[in-house]
C-alpha cells in the first residue's frame, strides 16, 4: 500500500543497510506524503532461504511491529495514526501511479501473502509459521 504518485500508507521491504547488510523494515506514513516511522530487523537473508515475516500496526497499544520466523517481535512506539491512500496493494514491486516502479522490484519468489484487517495474536502467528513448516493462511 505504498505508490509513489497516489499515496503511501505502509511499506515492507529488504534493504542494504550499513556495511553491506541487508534488514527487513516495516515503513508507515501518517499522512501519505512519505515515511514518517519504522522498525526493522538485521537478520541479513540468505539466498535460497525461506523467510516467515509478519508487520502490523497496533492502534489500540499505538505500536508498529516487525517479527521473523517466530522470533521476538521488535515493537516501536507509534500513536500517529497510518494514512489512507488510493494506492493499490501490491507484493514485490513499489508502485507509481499504480504501476510498478522498476528500480524497486523484487527479485525474489513470494509465497502464501496474506492481510488481515486485525492484529494476529501471538498464539496465531505461531500457528502460522508452524515450527518453519507453515501453514496456509486460509485455515486462520
Amino acid at each position: 500500500k505504498y505508490d509513489t504518485a497516489l499515496g503511501r500508507e505502509w511499506l515492507l521491504y529488504v534493504e542494504d543497510a550499513s556495511g553491506g547488510a541487508e534488514n527487513f523494515y516495516f515503513a508507515v506514513s501518517q499522512d501519505g506524503s512519505g515515511i514518517t516511522d519504522s522498525v526493522f530487523m538485521d537478520p541479513d537473508p540468505v539466498v535460497d532461504t525461506w523467510y516467515f515475516v509478519v508487520c502490523w500496526h497496533d492502534a489500540a497499544n499505538n505500536t508498529i511491529n516487525l517479527q521473523i520466523n517466530n522470533g521476538t517481535p521488535i515493537s516501536k512506539s507509534y500513536s500517529s495514526g497510518v494514512a489512507t491512500s488510493s494506492a493499490r496493494f501490491s507484493l514485490g514491486a513499489l508502485l507509481s501511479n499504480n504501476s510498478p516502479y522498476a528500480p524497486y522490484a523484487m527479485d525474489g519468489l513470494i509465497d502464501e501473502a496474506s492481510f488481515w484487517k486485525r492484529v494476529l495474536t501471538s498464539d496465531e502467528r505461531t500457528w502460522l509459521y508452524n515450527a518453519g513448516a507453515g501453514r496456509a493462511y486460509s485455515e486462520l
